[in-house]
């Protein structure tokens, strides 16, 4: 298992240190927390990348959401031949998952697991976690959640089979303001 590390107000003097300790270990930086240095917790979000950051400060951190928004905003999406080689992925994903061993039902997880990223880059829509993501996808793409719950809950080939069909005939991405 990856170590992790999160740190509780990243933007004071131990917070910074332990940054550059992480850095220099490998250690992949989980989670940040400042109270209101919205402008250094920015530049940490660029320079390490963490799954989630907060500030405690409201004002502090609206500025800082829009600024990660519009960053985000400003990265390249993915090319429709990364889109196809990710669907692509999912298919063969999927004919090992029938295997109903060990090794197959990981697989399965594996699948509906990471076809939630690839379908939001497939629509031209940012992976924000599966909590958001699905919000967003049961609003904005009924039918295809549906499916995707279908596949979640049932344990049931077929309804695999009929989530990744469904990332198969998606029409390419439309640009998606963040």
């Amino acid at each position: 298992m990856e170590k992790t590390v999160s740190i509780l107000g990243s933007t004071g003097s131990i917070g910074t240190q332990s940054l550059t300790v992480c850095q220099k270990q490998g250690y992949p930086v989980y989670a940040l927390t400042a109270h209101s240095n919205w402008k250094l917790l920015e530049q940490q979000i660029r320079q390490y990348r963490p799954r989630y950051a907060a500030l405690t400060d409201p004002q502090a951190a609206k500025e800082l959401k829009d600024r990660v928004l519009n960053y985000l905003g400003s990265l390249p999406r993915k090319s429709p031949d990364e889109i196809e080689s990710n669907i692509a992925w999912c298919r063969k994903m999927l004919l090992r998952a029938n295997r109903k061993d060990a090794e197959g039902m990981f697989r399965w997880h594996w699948l509906l697991t990471d076809s939630l990223e690839i379908f939001c880059d497939a629509v031209g829509q940012f992976y924000f976690g599966p909590k958001k993501s699905l919000r967003w996808m049961a609003k904005e793409y009924p039918a295809a959640y549906d499916r995707y719950a279908k596949a979640l809950f049932s344990l049931d080939y077929q309804a695999a089979r009929e989530w990744v069909e469904c990332l198969e005939t998606l029409p390419p991405p439309v640009p998606v303001e963040v």
